[in-house]
């Protein structure tokens, strides 16, 4: 494997479609946040620079009423998580409306990762504690991979290992909403969309 990352110890993963996705099973972010970990080999033209212009914009999503909502980007930034180049982007109604999403993409051993959570806005401060715990833990080590021409299609990998649970303090709060799976299914949609 050539990723490796720590999540919460009430988070539970599963492997869908070639996607890690982990969500909360109790406590703060309960069917309120779910984080999506995948990786596929890159094309020619993937590169930071191409990462960061499609981070850095707004994107329109179907909103209430079926109306059209254009995200708003609060953060885009370049960093280094042990060593390696990362580009970290946060919106707000990017996914869901009235959701934040945190974005995590480098291009690393020929392959495009991208890490995100989206979580609802009332639970933002615990999610973004657990965010920054889980950038923290993040370990890539270079997979063999053979670039792509112009002509091949990329492919889905899962060699990233099944994240590692962790403690991590956390807050309790009232269950709004049962929105999981509406998350998984529009963030693996996303995900795909993104790398």
């Amino acid at each position: 494997s050539f990723a490796r990352l720590e999540v919460p110890n009430n988070w539970a993963c599963k492997m869908l479609d070639g996607v890690w996705v982990c969500v909360p099973q109790s406590g703060e972010g309960l069917h309120l946040a779910t984080m999506t970990i995948a990786a596929k080999t890159a094309g020619p033209e993937e590169t930071m620079a191409a990462l960061k212009e499609s981070l850095a914009k707004p994107r329109t999503i179907k909103g209430r009423g079926g109306l059209p909502k254009i995200s708003q980007k609060l953060l885009l930034e370049e960093l280094a998580i042990d060593q390696v180049p990362w580009i970290e982007a946060k919106h707000l109604s990017s996914e869901i409306e009235g959701f934040y999403s945190h974005y995590l993409a480098t291009i690393f051993g020929g392959l495009s990762v991208m890490i995100s959570i989206t979580n609802d806005k009332e639970v933002d401060r615990s999610m973004t504690l657990v965010w920054d715990g889980i950038k923290k833990s993040i370990k890539l080590t270079a997979p063999a991979v053979q670039p792509l021409n112009s002509s091949q299609k990329p492919i889905p990998q899962i060699a990233v290992e099944p994240p590692v649970h962790q403690p991590v303090p956390g807050l309790s709060t009232p269950l709004k909403l049962t929105l999981a799976a509406i998350l998984v299914a529009l963030l693996i949609w996303a995900v795909t969309r993104f790398i």
